[in-house]
């Protein structure tokens, strides 16, 4: 409480509380019951609340990141810690399932700013090998994911990935795959390695004599998938001058192979 003189008055002004309404400077006059009214008080600077924008996605995954402004000239509070993070540079980490808002409090006037929007941490993709994991050169396999979303070959000359997932033998070797999310932008990885690419068709060594039949299958040493068929559309390499020879390959591989003497 403050005694106050003001011309005949003698004021006892007790404590008032100032609430800030808008940006901008006021005084104050108290009033009594009797009609008496103190001077001006001294200037009270109303400063506006720091105003903040997000940079980045509203959703992020565990791990990932997004931004929030200002980045200096205060500190940053989340309203949820255990979900996300945020440090003073306006920098956002998932931490757990769920969602965060976040204030920044202006070091030089001492206010905050209201909530921000609300940013949600999610879970990454569950990405699933839904074919073989051990797939032929020239043979296809897939991926699945439980997003939408696009995938990527860590070694595409090894093994290539369309887009949703159908993932095609390039050469011998072995080689992972990625997946972006739409949207999030969060990545998942499958294990490394996770597919074999191992060459199926190996060479068939039999011999026979001039026109004796060889019985032989194809399958014997390849290690190709179950359920494939052979095409019998066999290319001859070489054969001796005026010989002929004939070659029958059955849909399970099995072979009959005819070579016929030279003819005089």
């Amino acid at each position: 409480m403050v005694i106050h003189k003001s011309g005949c008055c003698q004021l006892l002004i007790p404590v008032g509380i100032v609430t800030g309404i808008s940006s901008g400077i006021s005084t104050f006059i108290f009033t009594n019951t009797t009609g008496c009214s103190s001077l001006p008080s001294a200037p009270v600077t109303v400063s506006g609340r720091p105003n903040t924008l997000l940079q980045g996605s509203p959703t992020i995954c565990i791990g990932n990141t997004t931004q929030f402004s200002p980045t200096t000239g205060g500190t940053w509070t989340s309203s949820n810690p255990l979900v996300a993070t945020i440090n003073n540079q306006g920098l956002v980490s998932g931490v757990a399932l769920g969602t965060a808002t976040f204030t920044f409090t202006d070091l030089s006037t001492g206010c905050i700013s209201n909530p921000t929007s609300q940013i949600t941490v999610q879970a990454p993709a569950v990405l699933q090998i839904t074919g073989p994991n051990v797939i032929c050169l020239g043979y296809t396999t897939t991926l699945s994911a439980s997003s939408s979303g696009i995938w990527y070959s860590t070694h595409p000359s090894v093994a290539s990935v369309s887009s949703i997932g159908v993932v095609t033998g390039k050469a011998p070797g072995k080689v992972s795959f990625y997946f972006e999310e739409t949207g999030s932008g969060c990545i998942s990885y499958l294990p490394a390695d996770a597919i074999s690419v191992v060459n199926c068709i190996d060479p068939d060594f039999n011999a026979t004599l001039v026109n004796i039949t060889l019985n032989g299958n194809l399958k014997t040493n390849d290690e190709i998938p179950n359920g494939s068929t052979y095409l019998n559309n066999p290319f001859l390499v070489s054969k001796p001058l005026g010989s002929a020879a004939s070659f029958e390959i059955n849909l399970g591989g099995t072979y009959i192979f005819r070579q016929h003497g030279r003819r005089l």
